[in-house]
């Protein structure tokens, strides 16, 4: 059986005195197993418990110097824990688990097959044994994290991952994150310097005792603060901020458009029997305003001149497209006028920022 030179297993642990003493056997018992002459460490991350976890590792400690108890003097968050963790573990690969009992330990044996050839080999829950909100809670978290990063894994936060350390050394540097969005932003750092992972389905069981606190609101926020922290730094697809900055020029021209329009319909008489010339104006002002803040939010480009007629152009013909797909499927078709006016808006933002993106402001 394939070992692996030397193991570093830890465990975040708040408040789990039911379930630590089980977990730090396992991971005793399955280190033994898969370590060359029984090179390992179990290091539990005590993050200001206030139960009797601290108290139990200590004891279990005592009688085996391999086991090892860090502890927060105030609750630093799931990410704080696991960073304790990555920093402080000694050993060439690192594996990490949660101490509530819902994994077993003995399947990282599953894992030794892919350590020759891969550094980054992670778990996903083959069936979640979890509420359903919070089951729905992580699909959700998965597809924001696929949009917004590129991350395409199964399971972003199952907590059964090991890596080299070498691989972790490489990345923990630039970690931001402390709270929740650390597994995302861990993944997401290893995949851009490289680092393909090997994913291997585990078995999940019901939590027996103690709370989880993944679910809490004050979690949650976390979670969504550090995602767009991160995204606003440097690991966010540049085409997603892209999207993103132009619909919300999109949205202001809109309200732009509409205010100029009603303000010159109502208190300039020659408009307010020409609508169509109202319209014509505000859409107008509107075409200035979208041509200014894209280039300088949405897309950054330097001015040019050239880029001014392309982008009128290109103004002008998603005006026809707007109204050309109204009227093939209001009129036409007999969609629903509101389900059509969605279709030609979509229509329309897509090909303003395709046309925008590659014609208009292309470096």
């Amino acid at each position: 059986m394939t070992k692996l030179t030397s193991l570093t297993i830890f465990f975040p642990a708040y408040n789990e005195e039911k379930n630590i003493k089980n977990a730090v056997i396992q991971a005793i018992e399955i280190g033994k197993k898969i370590s060359q002459n029984e090179n390992y460490e179990v290091i539990v991350i005590n993050d200001g418990s206030t139960d009797s976890t601290a108290a139990i590792v200590n004891t279990l400690s005592a009688h085996n110097p391999k086991v090892k108890l860090i502890t927060h003097g105030v609750n630093q968050g799931y990410g704080g824990a696991l960073m304790t963790g990555f920093t402080n573990a000694t050993k060439d690969w690192v594996f990490f688990s949660d101490s509530d009992g819902q994994f077993d330990l003995s399947e990282l044996e599953t894992f030794l097959p892919y350590t020759d050839t891969k550094s980054v080999i992670i778990g996903y829950r083959i069936k979640r044994n979890d509420p359903p909100m919070r089951i729905l809670n992580a699909r959700a978290w998965n597809f924001l994290n696929r949009f917004a990063f590129g991350l395409i894994v199964k399971d972003i936060d199952c907590a059964f991952k090991l890596f080299k350390r070498e691989s972790l050394q490489e990345v923990l540097p630039e970690m931001h994150s402390r709270g929740a969005m650390i597994s995302a932003e861990l993944l997401i750092r290893l995949k851009l310097v490289g680092y393909d992972f090997v994913e291997v389905g585990v078995n999940h069981y019901p939590r027996t005792s103690g709370s989880p606190t993944g679910a809490k609101a004050s979690v949650i926020y976390r979670a969504f603060r550090e995602l767009a922290q991160v995204y606003r730094g440097d690991l966010g697809i540049q085409w997603v901020k892209q999207v993103i900055k132009f619909f919300i020029v999109g949205t202001f021209n809109t309200v732009l458009d509409i205010c100029i329009y009603l303000l010159i319909t109502h208190f300039i008489p020659a408009f307010a029997s020409h609508k169509m010339w109202a319209k014509g104006v505000s859409y107008i002002f509107g075409l200035f305003n979208s041509f200014i803040f894209n280039r300088a939010l949405s897309f950054k480009s330097e001015f040019v001149t050239t880029s001014f007629l392309p982008f009128i152009i290109v103004g002008v013909a998603s005006l026809a497209i707007n109204t050309g797909v109204m009227y093939v499927f209001y009129e036409s078709l007999k969609v629903n006028e509101f389900l059509s006016l969605g279709i030609a808006t979509v229509a329309t933002l897509s090909w303003n920022f395709l046309t925008s993106k590659f014609i208009v402001f292309k470096d």
